[in-house]
């Protein structure tokens, strides 16, 4: 769902599904950050917690801004991020290793909660600055 629709009518709504596990959003750029953050509020209203919140996050060859969007993220407490490293065979679009190892082994692992993207590939000599 696109987060930047959810209104209070909505969050109302959304807050009454109960055969669902997650609630479940994007966040593929910065601006959609401040949408996630209004939409978890509203949700929390109606008695919705973070947990059950999922959110879609693409990872870029930008990895700085995909570690800047997971770090917005996860004030909310209990969200669940499941990252997907961009790739478009038809445009030739290819995630690098860091790429796939920002989305499957930093984010899918949970070590986000713990770690920034920094330390992580630091620890494992994935970047040397």
């Amino acid at each position: 769902m696109d987060a930047r629709l959810v209104t209070g009518e909505i969050a109302q709504i959304l807050s009454k599904i109960k055969w669902i596990r997650y609630l479940r959003f994007s966040c593929d750029s910065i601006p959609q950050i401040a949408a996630i953050h209004k939409t978890a509020e509203l949700l929390g209203k109606y008695g919705v917690k973070p947990y059950r919140m999922l959110i879609y996050l693409l990872v870029t060859s930008d990895l700085a801004n995909a570690e800047y969007r997971v770090e917005q993220l996860k004030t909310l407490k209990g969200i669940s991020i499941y990252a997907q490293a961009e790739r478009n065979e038809t445009m030739g679009i290819m995630p690098s290793k860091l790429q796939n190892d920002f989305a499957l082994r930093y984010v899918y692992s949970g070590k986000f909660r713990s770690q920034t993207w920094t330390e992580y590939a630091k620890e494992r000599g994935l970047i040397t600055q």
